[in-house]
């Protein structure tokens, strides 16, 4: 048995396409949303980012999920299916980059997100914003390698307290190691249909994460065309499919680009976006497309990774039975 934050748990380990993965059932097994009706049943997953050479995570690179124990009860409506409650490989890809350590010729998408503040910042480590996080595997990377504050954004507040309680687990495991686990915070918000929505930002440090609505103590509004000032905002398969949020793909893409200008500090800033190149069920974006909508809105393309491998629950992945599916990771500078 394992206490968590006061919830009792019991561990069993999931044999499957040879990669070992631990499960929590928890006892007390529901989270509540006072958006939606119901509970979610939940369970905590040990992701196994290198699941047996099939993904790109170093050996023995995981991070700790809390997710539904199973994605068929969650709360849907037709706006807004449970995507959220999947383990996507655009995410474990990118969280696996973030944590690589072995091979030093593979390092850029580590340096970038997590490499010092810009210049002239006193501080060590990097502001970073998960934008559409999911169930956050990237952003609690970035966390879990050093990160001073992740901001996890998401338009589901089942999603964002999945994060919140697989942030808490990952601040004891770094006390357990003497460390110290960087600031989270969540903002409930639909990045595709609310790009002037009401984020704020403290007069005295720059940043500030809170929930949508909730006014900080002593911080002013953004205005529309201001930038909020993440060094790194993250973007994992957050693109609209048609039909999905009700818009075409290039609109989706210059309103989410259009968002992260104001979120990115200018010039300089960081935005990472990786997408699916491998799916057996849906159409897969147009890189080239997006790359140049976003070039037109002031982003100049730095890296492109293609064929990175995101990893999968075994048995459950969104993308098939796969340990791992094909991803690209595109790495934009604003300027």
């Amino acid at each position: 048995m394992l206490m968590i934050g006061g919830w009792v748990t019991s561990s069993v380990r999931v044999i499957q396409h040879r990669s070992i993965i631990t499960v929590h059932h928890t006892a007390k097994r529901s989270i509540t949303s006072s958006t939606h009706d119901g509970s979610i049943p939940l369970r905590t997953v040990e992701l196994d980012l290198h699941a047996d050479g099939a993904a790109d995570g170093d050996p023995d690179s995981r991070v700790t999920l809390v997710m539904p124990r199973d994605w068929r009860e969650v709360v849907r409506t037709p706006e807004d299916p449970p995507f959220w409650a999947s383990v996507w490989p655009s995410s474990s890809a990118l969280a696996a980059h973030i944590l690589r350590k072995k091979n030093a010729a593979d390092l850029e998408v580590a340096q970038t997100v997590l490499g010092h503040q810009r210049e002239g910042s006193a501080s060590q480590g990097k502001i970073i914003c998960d934008l559409g996080c999911g169930l956050g595997a990237a952003g609690l990377a970035a966390l879990q390698g050093g990160a001073k504050r992740v901001v996890f954004i998401d338009r589901n507040k089942y999603a964002l307290e999945c994060v919140r309680l697989a942030a808490a687990a990952g601040a004891r495991k770094a006390a357990h190691c003497h460390t110290a686990q960087g600031e989270v915070n969540t903002v409930a918000l639909d990045w595709h249909r609310e790009v002037d929505a009401k984020l704020f930002v403290t007069k005295d440090e720059g940043y500030s994460g809170v929930e949508t609505h909730q006014r900080v103590p002593g911080s002013e509004s953004i205005q529309k065309k201001d930038s909020i000032g993440f060094d790194v905002v993250l973007g994992c398969d957050i693109l609209a499919e048609a039909g999905v949020v009700g818009m075409e793909f290039t609109e989706s893409v210059l309103g989410v680009g259009r968002l992260v200008k104001r979120l990115l500090v200018a010039p300089g800033g960081i935005f990472v976006l990786t997408l699916p190149t491998e799916s057996p069920y849906r159409p897969l974006p147009d890189i080239s497309w997006c790359t140049e909508i976003l070039g037109r809105e002031g982003f100049r393309l730095k890296t492109r990774i293609l064929g990175a491998r995101g990893a999968q629950l075994p048995g459950e992945g969104p993308e098939g039975l796969a340990p791992a599916r094909s991803v690209a990771i595109l790495i934009f500078e604003n300027y």
